[in-house]
């Protein structure tokens, strides 16, 4: 204890001694000056050039954001049955926000399946409706092209009745052949088609199957009587040198060609009604496209329906900073119901000015202070347009990043920023005060032998104290750092060197 307090009586008289040969010198030149008629000396604080580490920083403040918000709207037309937050709760990720009606939901799932299926039962209709009209038209040209086939051979045949020629007679026999043999194939591919149609009938197409049979079976019928004809006229043929008849089979055949003319006025008029009721492919194009949309979206609202079965939930840990809905409303599709903004995402968004983005970088490391607590933080982004303050200066926005965020940082309140934008190590340093500058650019007052020698220097960066000096000066020099009116190169000077006065206690 004895050997703490000589130590402290020590420094305290060493002190003393400095103070004491620093007065001397100071009276003894100014007597000194005076006897000599001299000019007395200026007395000047000093410091001595020395050299370490400069940090040089960029201090403000700014607002505390969320970096990352989410917005939660209604997918559809629903009853919310709770909302179990308000604005300013913190919330966690996963937290069941917004409740809605469960039975409300259940029905709008059941409103949305009948409708689709009313509407996709309407789009199965006309795709079959447009296929039946395909068919007959298809089935009609082809019987138009017969008729008129089998009408031109008619008008031939008749015209050789006429004419009396008996090797018309030989063809009518040889073309009745053949027809009646072609009606007879054609009537058995038809029975083949009943046979084949009444094994693929069931309950679920009865009424297609038994369209389709009565179909063929009218072809069948039609083509007996077909058949009868020809085989009336093929025995009128062959009576014909032995009965005068001639008249009565030329009376036939033009009972023929009506009955031919009829059916393929029929064809036609059955095959222009169907080529009118068939979609072309821009409708169908369009149909198909119709249908795919109404399953996309009818899927979509049921996936939403279902989703909504859970809730609203957070997405992230945050605060709630909006609450747009009550509970027991109802909301349309698109309405806002709550915001969310992160807190583990968390910036301080700031203004600089002009001179500071000189010196601002994205990547810098800061220091921010909110409510007391610091915290790790890193420049992360930079406007690239200024915006106009409320004093009407222009000032460029940026955000520092705050890395270690925990609850007790609030969204909306001030906070200090304070930005490091360049180190230096083993740095020649002098105290702030010591660099002054004329139109010839920064200098510094050295003192030399007593006297204030006015020297030019290059600076580096710089902190609230202390000036980085790349050029000018070495370690260990006297500079002043007190300049008057007076004090000018070559004036006599007596330094208080602060780094003296600094001792301790």
């Amino acid at each position: 204890m004895a050997e703490k307090k000589k130590r402290r009586k020590k420094k305290k008289i060493g002190k003393w001694i400095v103070l004491g040969v620093i007065a001397v010198i100071v009276i003894g030149s100014i007597v000194l000056n005076s006897m000599s008629g001299g000019t007395a000396p200026e007395i000047v604080t000093s410091a001595t050039v020395s050299s370490g580490q400069i940090v040089a920083t960029i201090g403000t403040s700014g607002v505390v954001k969320s970096e990352t918000s989410r917005t939660y709207y209604a997918d559809t037309t629903l009853k919310i049955s709770a909302v179990n937050v308000q604005e300013g709760d913190m919330v966690s990720a996963g937290d069941l926000l917004i409740e809605f009606d469960e039975d409300d939901i259940m029905l709008a799932i059941a409103q949305t399946t009948m409708s689709f299926d009313v509407d996709n039962s309407s789009y199965l209709a006309r795709v079959q409706n447009n296929q039946e009209h395909r068919a007959t038209y298809n089935q009609a040209v082809a019987d138009v092209a017969n008729y008129e086939a089998l009408i031109e051979t008619q008008e031939q045949y008749i015209d050789g009745l006429k004419d009396g020629i008996e090797a018309e007679r030989q063809e009518r026999q040889e073309a009745i052949l053949y027809e009646s043999e072609n009606l007879n194939i054609t009537n058995l591919s038809y029975q083949r088609e009943i046979s084949k149609l009444q094994g693929q009938m069931d309950a679920g197409n009865a009424n297609d199957i038994r369209d389709q049979i009565n179909y063929y079976e009218r072809e069948i019928m039609s083509n007996n009587m077909r058949l009868q004809q020809l085989q009336t006229e093929s025995t009128l043929l062959q009576n014909f040198e032995a009965a005068d008849n001639k008249d009565e089979l030329l009376e036939i055949a033009q009972k023929d060609l009506q009955d031919m003319q009829t059916e393929l006025s029929r064809a036609q008029a059955e095959r222009d009604a169907a080529e009118n009721a068939i979609l072309n492919n821009n409708e169908v194009a369009s149909l198909n496209t119709g249908n795919e949309l109404l399953n996309l979206q009818t899927t979509d609202k049921l996936q939403r329906l279902e989703t909504a079965l859970n809730g609203i939930t957070a997405d992230f840990d945050g605060v709630v900073t909006s609450v747009s809905v009550t509970e027991g409303a109802r909301v349309g599709e698109g309405t806002i119901l709550i915001t969310v903004e992160s807190s583990e995402e968390v910036v301080v968004r700031f203004g600089a000015s002009k001179y500071d983005l000189e010196d601002l970088a994205v990547g810098q490391s800061a220091v921010v202070t909110i409510t007391g607590n610091e915290y790790e933080g890193e420049l992360t982004h930079i406007d690239h347009m200024a915006t106009t303050n409320a004093s009407g200066s222009s000032m460029v926005m940026a955000e520092v990043t705050i890395l270690n965020p925990d609850d007790r940082v609030y969204l909306g309140v001030d906070g200090k920023v304070k930005i490091t934008t360049a180190t230096e190590e083993n740095a020649l340093l002098v105290p702030v005060e010591a660099v002054n500058t004329d139109r010839t650019g920064d200098f510094c007052y050295v003192v030399e032998d007593g006297i204030a020698r006015m020297r030019y220097v290059t600076t580096g960066i710089s902190s609230s104290t202390e000036i980085q000096i790349l050029e000018g000066l070495q370690e260990g020099e006297e500079v002043i750092t007190m300049v008057s009116g007076t004090l000018a190169d070559g004036v006599p000077v007596v330094a208080m060197n602060s780094d003296m006065m600094g001792m301790e206690d």
